[in-house]
C-alpha cells in the first residue's frame, strides 16, 4: 500500500556509472516551498541536481515552475516514450533537471539526456552510448508518433546476425525489463500512431552495457 522509493538508488547507481558523485537529498514533500528551499539549497552544493517527479503538469508537479521563478527554465517537455514529461534549466548557473517520477521513464531520461552532460562536464569527447541495427524479435506497436524507446534485450546469432527482443510489458512503472535487457531499442519519431513495426524490421538499438568510444 505504499510506493518505494526505488528511483533514488537507480539515479545514484547511474550518476557513478557515468562518473560522478551521488549527494542524496531526502524525500521532499508534493509542496512547492519545500522543493523550491531543497532544490536552492541543492544547487549550492553539487554541480548538477538531478530531481525526480514532479516534472509534468499535475496540481502537484512543481519543479518547472520552481526552475523558472529561480532561474532559467530552457524545456519541459521531450519528444520521447518513456520520458515526455521532462524539465530543464538553470539556477545560479547551476544545471537542474527535473525527471519523471515513473522508474523507466526516470531510467530512459537519464541515460539519453542527463548521462551525456555529465561525461561532457567532466571532459570526455565521447558523449553517447554506442548503437547498433539489429532485427526486431517480434512486433511492436507505436502507441504515439513519438520516438519511443522500447527496454529490450540484444543477442547475437551463430551467424553473427544482432536479434533484439522487446520486453513484452513496457510499462513505464516497472524496473524489471532493464534488469533483464541490456539496451533500448528506438522507434522513431514520425511513424503514425496505432502503426505496427512488424518483427524482422531493422531498428536502431542504444546499447546500455557497453561504454562510449567502444568500437562496435
Amino acid at each position: 500500500g505504499q510506493i518505494r522509493d526505488g528511483n533514488t538508488y537507480a539515479l545514484a547507481a547511474l550518476v557513478v556509472q557515468a562518473g560522478g558523485i551521488p549527494l542524496i537529498k531526502p524525500i521532499v514533500a508534493d509542496e512547492k516551498e519545500a522543493l523550491t528551499a531543497t532544490v536552492l539549497n541543492a544547487v549550492k552544493e553539487a554541480d548538477f541536481v538531478v530531481c525526480s517527479g514532479g516534472a509534468s503538469t499535475g496540481d502537484f508537479d512543481y519543479i518547472e515552475e520552481v526552475v523558472s521563478e529561480n532561474g532559467t527554465l530552457l524545456m519541459d517537455f521531450v519528444n520521447m516514450r518513456p520520458g515526455k514529461a521532462q524539465t530543464f534549466g538553470f539556477i545560479e548557473n547551476t544545471p537542474v533537471f527535473g525527471l519523471s517520477g515513473n522508474p523507466a521513464a526516470a531510467y530512459c531520461g537519464f541515460e539519453v539526456l542527463v548521462r551525456p552532460a555529465l561525461r561532457k562536464m567532466q571532459g570526455y569527447s565521447s558523449l553517447d552510448r554506442p548503437r547498433v541495427n539489429a532485427c526486431l524479435t517480434r512486433d511492436a506497436k507505436k502507441k504515439d508518433p513519438r520516438r519511443i524507446y522500447l527496454r529490450s534485450r540484444l543477442e547475437r546469432a551463430d551467424d553473427g546476425t544482432l536479434y533484439v527482443q522487446p520486453a513484452k510489458s513496457q510499462n513505464s512503472a516497472l524496473f524489471g525489463p532493464f534488469q533483464r535487457g541490456n539496451c533500448l531499442a528506438i522507434l522513431p519519431e514520425g511513424v503514425p500512431e496505432g502503426k505496427k513495426v512488424p518483427a524482422g524490421t531493422i531498428v536502431e538499438c542504444l546499447l546500455l552495457d557497453v561504454d562510449e568510444g567502444t568500437v562496435i
